[in-house]
């Protein structure tokens, strides 16, 4: 009922806008809808090109320099973060040792903060652990095993060595300390000592993207790893190493071509349909609903219902999905990472757009990169999704709820918390209480708005504190 309220007053306004945004009610459950009924189907189907997507463009990006401070990467898909600076560096294959009797090969680069190292050396040793089960990243220090093996040198991202010239200080990398290939790394456990957080902060900037609001410490000093960003236009030496745009591009084909396989690959998985797989009965049964609102509500435009079906599943579901695996999986998601999963996003996007693609040099390069495989592969992918959909037969309301009865009982630990949920829908009525009363008091249902009176009297917060609508 709710959803078909909100078909028919976005139909009499703007059609194409419906389940664009997620402010109603309806649009809100739709998503936990769609979350709870394709669980399953994305850890049958979805979850492994999805997961191999992330490690190989992870992998991609290690391959090559990235700064800690900025994310920017040399083999960057998105170029807002792409490092633009000329870095030379080399690359170290190297042992790592944990606890004197496991022994890992571990492959770093020699422009690596010691933080950066340290999270290669992590990944090594658990790399089929999930991200929350693995030792905290501060409770253990990185040392550089001596030649002759008698002594560990502690290695930092700062110390009194570090490199400061004027108001800046870079952080340490590996070449710093002389690390070469077969050196030998130790990690040493030290727990949660206080006063020992350097490295993990530097880290912590890397993983949140907070190196703008953090660039300047207690000591009044900014850091740098790679790229000094405070350098003007007009110094020679700052412009020279600039690459020009051509290049640009060439390295984010570069990075493309690397990846084109895992992300066809995650296409394919979503669009399958047919002969090469199901569709999950959820999506059938809403893109059912959909056409049958279309014709209740006298909509005949075609591009107008597909935009319905693309904003209800594809742009609400597996956009979301796609930009953030960190949902899905037990996993760290960098700043560079999401910056290049965005392109992949948008790629996805353009492939269920119904309108023309109109590109010239101009355009950006989130709608360069993929402009080819989009015309020629994936909108013909989905085009044929849509009707291999359509010509379906279609499911029963109760062959629906049977679905939905035994999701349930496949979840009866789920360890779902309501209380988010509920402090959600209060928040939510605080907000609209002005218009909830009145179109309760329209509809004469008098009691139900002396109860939402008495929940706001009695609940520790006050109206007043629930934020305005962004």
């Amino acid at each position: 009922l709710l959803l078909s309220d909100l078909i028919k007053k976005t139909v009499s306004k703007n059609p194409k806008l419906l389940l664009r945004r997620t402010e109603s009610v309806a649009e809100k459950l739709l998503t936990n809808w769609l979350t709870f009924c394709l669980h399953d189907y994305i850890r049958a189907s979805v979850g492994r090109p999805l997961f191999t997507l992330f490690r190989a463009l992870k992998a991609h990006l290690e391959n090559g320099p990235v700064d800690a401070m900025t994310g920017e990467a040399k083999n960057s898909l998105s170029e807002e973060k792409l490092l633009r600076e000329k870095v030379e560096y080399h690359e170290l294959q190297c042992v790592a040792l944990w606890e004197k009797t496991s022994r890992y090969q571990v492959r770093v680069l020699d422009c690596d903060t010691i933080s950066q190292a340290k999270e290669k050396i992590l990944d090594a040793m658990y790399s089929t652990m999930p991200i929350s089960q693995r030792p905290e990243f501060s409770s253990v220090d990185l040392g550089l095993v001596s030649p002759k093996g008698d002594a560990v040198i502690p290695l930092r991202d700062e110390d009194t060595e570090s490199l400061v010239h004027g108001d800046a200080k870079r952080l340490n990398t590996l070449s710093h300390y002389g690390v070469v290939s077969g050196s030998t790394f130790t990690l040493i456990d030290r727990g949660m000592e206080a006063g020992k957080v350097r490295d993990h902060t530097a880290m912590l900037i890397a993983r949140a993207g907070l190196a703008s609001q953090m660039s300047q410490e207690e000591d009044g000093l900014k850091r740098w790893h790679l790229t000094r960003h405070n350098e003007t236009a007009s110094d020679d030496r700052a412009r020279q190493g600039k690459l020009v745009s051509e290049v640009y591009l060439t390295r984010l084909l570069s990075a493309k071509k690397v990846l084109q396989k895992f992300v066809d690959d995650l296409f394919e998985s979503i669009f399958r349909a047919g002969h090469s797989g199901e569709v999950p009965a959820a999506i059938k049964y809403l893109f059912d609903y959909i056409d049958q609102q279309a014709v209740e509500n006298g909509v005949t435009d075609f591009e107008a219902v597909q935009t319905w079906k693309n904003n209800s599943v594809p742009l609400r579901f597996w956009i979301n999905v796609i930009k953030n695996p960190e949902f899905v999986f037990d996993i760290h998601k960098s700043t560079t990472i999401d910056a290049c999963l965005s392109i992949i996003a948008q790629a996805f996007m353009d492939s269920c757009s119904t309108s023309q693609l109109r590109l010239t040099k101009d355009s950006p390069s989130t709608k360069l990169l993929y402009a080819r495989e989009v015309k020629d592969e994936y909108r013909p992918k989905v085009q044929t999704y849509y009707s291999t959909i359509s010509e379906m037969p279609p499911i029963s309301e109760g062959a629906m709820s049977t679905m939905m009865g035994h999701a349930s009982e496949a979840h009866p630990n789920s360890g779902l918390n309501k209380r988010p949920a509920l402090l959600e829908l209060f928040i939510y009525a605080c907000r609209y209480s002005d218009a909830i009363s009145d179109s309760l008091s329209e509809t004469n249902q008098t009691n139900l708005v002396r109860i939402l009176e008495d929940l706001q009297d009695k609940s520790p917060i006050s109206p007043s504190d629930v934020p305005p609508v962004r």
